[in-house]
């Protein structure tokens, strides 16, 4: 009897996990990391995502293999805002490449240090899904950017990296 209900608690436990984001705090063990639960189809504005981060200015989904990081960072957000100025289009995607030279499609996502930023304009949530694959990002990072990051493809400006680690970190730039 008493192995059933650790059975029991135990699955409900990791029914709450897969349906967690995790707030992380900065300088801390990932065992001291605040979990949020959130419902799993709520689609929340980029002011409700800061608001929910808090303090810890970031937000994560998904798993170790796969791990969607939103960067809320005022500086983060500054500094691809910054650059999103000094270049002025009508793109909604900024993007740390490899490479700055030729076609985008011929270039893969990297992280941010001596990246190359270039910038698209996609149409909707399935050509950002389909632009990210295209730049090496797997389908389930894809599939997380695209179920969490509020107005993707459409109002919503967002910058993305991957992380040394294989993570991708999104950061709004501007709804």
């Amino acid at each position: 009897m008493g192995e059933a209900k650790h059975k029991d608690s135990s699955r409900k436990e990791l029914v709450a996990h897969s349906n967690s984001a995790k707030v992380i705090q900065p300088g801390k063990p990932s065992s001291c990391h605040k979990k949020t639960v959130m419902p799993p189809k709520e689609v929340l504005s980029i002011k409700d995502l800061i608001k929910q981060a808090g303090e810890e200015q970031e937000i994560q989904y998904g798993t170790n293999e796969a791990r969607l990081r939103i960067d809320l960072r005022i500086e983060d957000i500054g500094l691809w805002k910054s650059h999103h100025n000094k270049n002025p289009d009508n793109n909604n995607i900024l993007l740390a490449c490899e490479s700055n030279s030729g076609e985008l499609s011929e270039t893969t996502l990297t992280w941010v240090v001596g990246a190359a930023i270039r910038s698209a304009l996609v149409e909707g949530t399935a050509q950002a899904k389909d632009l990210l694959k295209n730049l090496g990002v797997s389908e389930e990072l894809v599939d997380l950017a695209s179920e969490h990051c509020p107005g993707l493809g459409e109002n919503a400006i967002w910058a993305f990296h991957l992380e040394r680690h294989g993570w991708l970190t999104a950061t709004p730039v501007e709804s």
